[in-house]
């Protein structure tokens, strides 16, 4: 039996599974499918603030935390969709603080019921590696896969993961998810106890490297590990725009022949690529971003020509 999902009092989609969080989080998932039109219209409906009613629960979420992914399904009117909140990296209590939301479909294989019986012996590997890759991927704080076991139980045990409200149609798996809030801090804290107290150990077969017993300060840590953190950084901080990979926007590209057809202003292909980055900015929903620039001669007259148009 499905159940139904509805954006705006106008649009319903056919849900087969969602999660959401009453008291903090709100709407964190869905995957459903309804008329291609109709998932075309939910899409537009979630680029702005909207209302979405789950499970006979109403909920207002904000621009640009929640990503669509929609695809049609072959020789038919439909399309599925799935509606997720994205992972976040936030500034909370004057700290840097993570917000990772854990999806996973439980087998019937699967015999843990809730989070505190998943930890409690030997954590689920689905659960163990679904955690992980979300910290690899977004904590800039470099984390070993043997060490996931002992973070999830410090995790659930002092209340940073918490599962949460799922519902399913019948036949389909069900649906586990849960939310990690924590402070980049506290996972330091947390390995630094864990490393300290041979809870956890860094190398081979258990054995502390012979590198890592004799590294006394943070400059010798970065001298051993620069190749791998500078990966990481890569991978954490990707360019808003790659020039001659991206592509620029249709609505850019109005504005250049604009100015070029009115004021006669043509900008540098460097100039461009700014404005483009820029414009990619926003349209994530950040609301300021900072440009480090060498402002040249043409630069300065097509900022002057656009204070005079404005």
């Amino acid at each position: 039996m499905l159940f139904t999902a509805n954006i705006n009092n106008g649009v319903n989609i056919n849900v087969v599974q969602g999660a959401y969080d009453s008291y903090r989080e709100g709407f964190v998932y869905m995957s459903g499918f309804g008329y291609t039109s109709v998932i075309k219209q939910a899409v537009r409906d979630t680029k702005k603030k909207f209302n979405i009613k789950l499970n006979y629960r109403t909920f207002s979420e904000v621009p640009q935390t929640v990503k669509a992914l929609v695809t049609h399904v072959p020789e038919s009117e439909y399309s599925h969709i799935i509606l997720y909140k994205k992972d976040l990296v936030y500034a909370g209590g004057g700290k840097e603080r993570l917000k990772l939301f854990i999806f996973l479909n439980k087998e019937d294989s699967d015999t843990w019921e809730d989070l505190y019986s998943a930890v409690r012996n030997e954590c689920p590997e689905k659960l163990v590696t679904a955690v992980y890759d979300k910290l690899y991927n977004m904590c800039a704080v470099p984390i070993l896969r043997d060490w996931t076991p002992y973070l999830l139980r410090y995790f659930v045990t002092e209340g940073f993961l918490r599962e949460l409200a799922t519902s399913y149609s019948e036949g389909m798996p069900h649906l586990f998810c849960a939310v990690l809030d924590i402070a980049t801090e506290d996972i330091v804290t947390r390995l630094e106890f864990g490393l300290r107290n041979n809870l956890i150990t860094v190398g081979d077969n258990g054995q502390t490297s012979d590198f890592m017993k004799d590294v006394k300060g943070i400059d010798a840590y970065l001298s051993q590990y620069s190749e791998v953190l500078t990966k990481k950084i890569q991978q954490s901080f990707v360019p808003m725009f790659i020039p001659q990979q991206n592509a620029y926007c249709e609505d850019l590209s109005v504005v250049y022949d604009w100015m070029k057809y009115n004021d006669d202003i043509s900008l540098y292909p460097a100039q461009t690529d700014v404005a483009q980055a820029i414009t990619n900015v926003f349209n994530e929903g950040k609301k300021c971003c900072f440009v480090a620039a060498e402002m040249g001669f043409k630069f300065r007259a097509v900022l002057g020509k656009a204070q005079e148009v404005s």
